[in-house]
């Protein structure tokens, strides 16, 4: 049922009925809290928009690879792993195997000398003025010692030096020592071939996954080193 209206009254809503109005020092004081309030929201959303822009640069766009100090750095060379050569039976007579190698930003380290002393304690064939000199320079990279064991890893890490760090790459080793040594050669710090098989088959061992495989035969390369060697000591 409807409710009676009394003639030539204004019919209100119920919403409108209840409706307060505020004038005054209220009413800006009400503007002041709402501009404030968007003028946050803004802030936040602003910083949370560079936090989200970091992150996506630092995991997706900055690809892994050598350690970048600046633009200006210089970069370090260091090879990515090489395939491995094996024999006509399988046998491995070149692998590469997990390295690391220390470096340093010479605009980080806060003292040179008492740096260099310090990894003496850790690397004691260490030549300390060269070392000196190297964490003095200008640049921005140098390296002070490639292939460094677990141990020496270890206890650098521990002494927590400004400015010093690691390097994680490959190392190429023979695991039958000179035995063929004569045809496989050898690569240089940066892992490229410069002798023997290894430079004769530089491209492909940086680029292929599969092992190179020899027509030679590792027990009969020994069996010819020791006779050899025999000739070579004479009778007796």
């Amino acid at each position: 049922m409807n409710a009676y209206i009394r003639p030539g009254t204004a019919y209100r809503k119920p919403w409108e009925a209840r409706r307060i109005r505020i004038d005054g020092a209220r009413k800006q004081a009400i503007e002041t809290g709402r501009n404030r309030v968007v003028v946050t929201a803004v802030v936040f959303g602003l910083a949370f928009a560079a936090i989200a822009g970091r992150l996506v640069d630092l995991t997706v766009l900055n690809q892994p690879g050598e350690p970048q100090v600046t633009q200006r750095a210089e970069k370090p060379s260091w090879t990515a792993e090489r395939a491995d050569i094996v024999d006509r039976n399988g046998v491995i007579l070149a692998t590469s195997l997990p390295s690391v190698s220390l470096y340093a930003d010479p605009s980080e380290v806060l003292d040179p000398a008492a740096a260099a002393d310090n990894l003496l304690t850790v690397l004691p064939d260490l030549d300390r003025d060269d070392a000196v000199a190297r964490l003095s320079g200008d640049g921005r990279f140098v390296w002070l010692r490639r292939n460094l064991t677990p141990t020496q890893h270890y206890e650098i890490n521990r002494l927590g030096i400004p400015g010093l760090q690691f390097q994680h790459g490959f190392r190429r080793v023979y695991p039958h020592g000179e035995t063929a040594a004569h045809l496989l050669g050898l690569t240089d710090v940066d892992g490229r071939g410069i002798a023997g098989v290894e430079r004769s088959f530089d491209e492909s061992l940086r680029e292929g996954t599969e092992p190179l495989r020899l027509s030679v035969d590792l027990r009969v390369q020994a069996i010819l080193r020791e006779e050899l060697e025999k000739r070579r000591r004479g009778p007796g």
